[in-house]
């Protein structure tokens, strides 16, 4: 699989989502939020992962570090999320149901991913458990289209 390096700029944590998260999946929303000023609007993507997902990706602390990379050629639209503590930019923190959330904020989403989509959930993850040399547990998802779909 082609894979590009996702760079992440100033990462950030945030809470957001209405709709149930698969044990064995994930969650993707696109949230905001309104500073104390009142002037200043935050927009950032939230991605949480399913407890049993996180499970299989060796995420076991409170708080981890995770890499991702975006999909290119025939991945194209796909996203890959890798469980790197060394390296990883995105942190993913553990709620009490066992789920770990991180965001991607707008900097970070800019000529990447949209800010405006829909909830999204996917179910039934495969995972890869990284065996042997440099190779880290992983999975790899499908954005959706409206996530990818890029107004100007």
């Amino acid at each position: 699989m082609a894979f590009e390096e996702i760079e992440a700029v100033k990462p950030s944590h945030a809470k957001s989502g209405k709709l149930a998260i698969p044990s064995d999946g994930i969650r993707v929303c696109a949230g905001q939020l309104t500073r104390n000023d009142k002037k200043t609007v935050v927009r950032f993507i939230r991605i949480t992962i399913g407890a049993k997902l996180a499970r299989s990706i060796s995420l076991t602390q409170p708080e981890q570090r995770l890499r991702l990379a975006f999909g290119t050629d025939a991945d194209a639209g796909k996203v890959q999320v890798t469980a790197d503590n060394e390296i990883g930019k995105f942190r993913a923190a553990r709620d009490k149901a066992g789920n770990y959330g991180f965001t991607i904020n707008a900097a970070t989403a800019d000529g990447l991913f949209s800010l405006e989509f829909p909830e999204f959930a996917v179910a039934a993850i495969s995972f890869s458990p990284g065996a042997g040399g440099n190779s880290l547990p992983r999975f790899v998802f499908n954005a959706s289209a409206e996530m990818l779909d890029l107004k100007d």
